[in-house]
């Protein structure tokens, strides 16, 4: 038997809501080698096609500073045109297929302080984005926990001024996150949707981030928190060729 007044954490459900995949080079990188694929259509075809055999069903596009359409692109508060036109015709077929998309947005402004304008320029977007194109997300990628990188603080004061800005029009906010301190996740549960909770580690492996996952569990959002295991392809990659531990 519990003791008088134990709470019992709702059963997680059998099956994951999102099974989510970062596509990577959409505006950069060598064309033919995995690079600057948005707006290809075969690419594009391709991607939708093995999302679709593989179980994704939600895509963040990363590297959309390269859109930004005043200089540094990733302070800007606009994507180009021809940038807009690309996202548009790919967030509709996926749209089609039954899959989401969002982006992967930096929140450091060069000097670690706050920088809005790749949450303004999704809101941009969105302004004049038939239902069809939106983007439905974004994700938080600013390793705070890194040294040189923006304090915990500035961080979480950050996600909620994104989430401010984009909660209003219906764009739900993510985040990346690794090497937390204690008492750190909890403070994030009114700004975020998905705790993307990684270790660095290429098999989704709950022990690492159990941690971050019992600290969520001892909080009372308003709607049940959301948390998956982030699996890094890049350290894959490393541990295989011996660069890297795990």
């Amino acid at each position: 038997n519990l003791p008088s007044g134990t709470s019992i954490m709702p059963k997680a459900p059998d099956t994951p809501k999102y099974i989510a995949l970062y596509a990577d080079k959409a505006f950069h990188g060598t064309p033919g080698n995995y690079g600057q694929w948005l707006g290809n259509t075969a690419r594009e075809d391709y991607l939708i096609s093995r999302c679709l055999q593989k179980g994704f069903n939600l895509i963040y596009i990363t590297n959309t500073s390269y859109i930004g359409a005043t200089s540094p692109g990733y302070l800007a508060s606009q994507y180009t045109s021809s940038g807009k036109a690309s996202i548009r015709n790919f967030v509709a077929k996926c749209t089609l297929a039954g899959i989401e998309v969002g982006v992967v947005i930096g929140i450091n402004d060069g000097s670690n302080g706050p920088n809005l304008g790749p949450a303004n320029r999704v809101k941009d977007y969105n302004q004049t984005a038939a239902a069809n194109q939106k983007l439905t997300r974004v994700l938080v990628e600013e390793e705070y926990w890194n040294n040189g990188q923006m304090t915990f603080t500035v961080f979480r004061n950050t996600v909620q001024q994104v989430f401010n800005l984009l909660d209003p029009v219906n764009v739900k906010v993510d985040a990346y996150l690794a090497n937390w301190d204690p008492g750190e996740l909890p403070q994030l549960t009114s700004y975020l949707d998905i705790y993307w909770l990684t270790e660095y580690t290429n098999i989704p492996r709950y022990d690492r981030i159990r941690s971050g996952v019992q600290e969520l569990a001892g909080t009372t959002p308003v709607t049940p928190i959301k948390v998956g295991a982030l699996v890094s392809a890049e350290s894959y990659e490393r541990n295989a060729a011996g660069v890297n531990t795990v």
